[in-house]
């Protein structure tokens, strides 16, 4: 409504003879030099759409002296027809027309520009405003109900880390336009990101530093969370493969918990850092890590200082070499057989290891540490957490004055 009143003000500088009607795609008038002819239908402009190309007409009849000259042509905006300008007039059709056309479209590209930018630093407002410690509750739903999001859903927090490749020739690093070139990819990214098919208009994407992108995802509230966060899983699944299709960078990706109150948002956006930060030191082949992937390491970093004096500081000892070293050939190995399901025949298969190696060293992890993975859950489940907390420990001297 705004574009149709500025296009009609622009229209009432051509005070001269001239009939000029701006239609929509539907042929329909929204703005004329004759207000008689608004939301009426044009027959001509029904006739430029159909052929999607300006026509000039002479058009003599009784109601137009001859040489009357008829020139259509449509208006085109995002590559998308957005109507037609029609101008009715003796001379100078053809190139009034033009102008009137191309005045439109430069309206519309900066109607675009400018509600675009609004839209994003509003909606970059509060998502950073979602991510502050002492969040400002009344100021953020009052941006949230501006931009029509609704305060009361269930939000979660996606933290995307990029890392990009810098560029370098003969040894020389080519700073010259680095950092526009990694503000033009974050800007790409989050396009890329807000046009996936899992988000809607109540989802939030905005840069949060030149090496991360925070998504704001919302659901309606539901009492089952379990169907949400398998949706979760398959949504930065989702996002990751697409993400993967660049290589100008390398990137992880996770996600916080569930949560309804606005102040508890930040909450989730640190639960994602720390489990990207926890899956990488656990594994870096992953771009997505879930809960499943890195749950002995989350218990590892919270451990019963208890557990930790008593089960496995005591058998790391055990595992000690003379010269101060740990047998890590044997965690490693009690480790791979019970991630394969307790099973030699997939161990051996996946770890490129005969099963005679296999068995013999967990023989000889039984004879020093006196666990048995083969026989005990609870001593197949203090292994897995011996060789998870030891890799998250890689300082065995560290160890030694525990």
């Amino acid at each position: 409504m705004v574009i149709q009143n500025y296009i009609q003000k622009m229209l009432e500088k051509y005070n001269n003879d001239s009939l000029i009607v701006i239609t929509d795609e539907q042929a329909k008038v929204f703005a004329s030099t004759d207000y008689s002819r608004i939301d009426k239908h044009s027959t001509t402009a029904e006739y430029i759409i159909h052929n999607r190309q300006p026509s000039l007409i002479e058009r003599v009849d009784e109601e137009s002296s001859p040489n009357h000259l008829v020139y259509g042509t449509p208006i085109y905006h995002a590559e998308e027809l957005f109507g037609v300008v029609v101008i009715s007039s003796h001379s100078n059709v053809v190139e009034n027309g033009n102008i009137i056309r191309s005045n439109i479209e430069s309206i519309l590209e900066f109607d675009k520009y400018n509600s675009g930018l609004i839209s994003d630093n509003d909606r970059d407002q509060i998502g950073r405003l979602l991510l502050t410690d002492h969040i400002d509750q009344n100021k953020c739903i009052l941006l949230m109900n501006k931009q029509e999001i609704d305060p009361s859903l269930l939000r979660t927090v996606i933290y995307i880390h990029l890392h990009f490749h810098k560029t370098s020739y003969f040894n020389i690093n080519l700073n010259l336009g680095y950092e526009s070139t990694i503000e033009n990819h974050l800007h790409n990214i989050k396009v890329q990101i807000m046009n996936s098919r899992y988000l809607n208009t109540q989802d939030i994407v905005f840069s949060y530093d030149r090496n991360a992108i925070v998504v704001i995802k919302s659901f309606i509230p539901v009492s089952d969370h379990v169907r949400i966060y398998h949706a979760m899983d398959k949504i930065c699944q989702s996002l990751g493969e697409e993400l993967a299709t660049n290589n100008a960078y390398i990137f992880r990706l996770a996600y916080g918990n569930l949560y309804s109150r606005i102040p508890d948002i930040k909450k989730s956006f640190n639960e994602a850092k720390a489990t990207l930060q926890t899956g990488y030191q656990a594994n870096d082949s992953y771009f997505f890590y879930k809960l499943e992937h890195i749950l002995f390491e989350n218990i590892c970093q919270d451990l019963n200082p208890q557990i930790e004096n008593k089960l496995l500081l005591p058998s790391l000892e055990k595992l000690k070499k003379k010269d101060g070293t740990i047998r890590t050939d044997l965690l490693s190995c009690g480790e791979l057989y019970i991630d394969n399901c307790m099973n030699i025949s997939q161990a051996s298969k996946k770890g490129f290891m005969h099963r005679n190696t296999i068995h013999t060293r967990l023989e000889k992890l039984r004879e020093l540490t006196g666990l048995d993975p083969t026989s005990s859950f609870k001593d197949a489940f203090i292994v897995k957490l011996l060789a998870v907390y030891l890799r998250q420990n890689e300082n065995t001297k560290g160890l030694q004055e525990k």
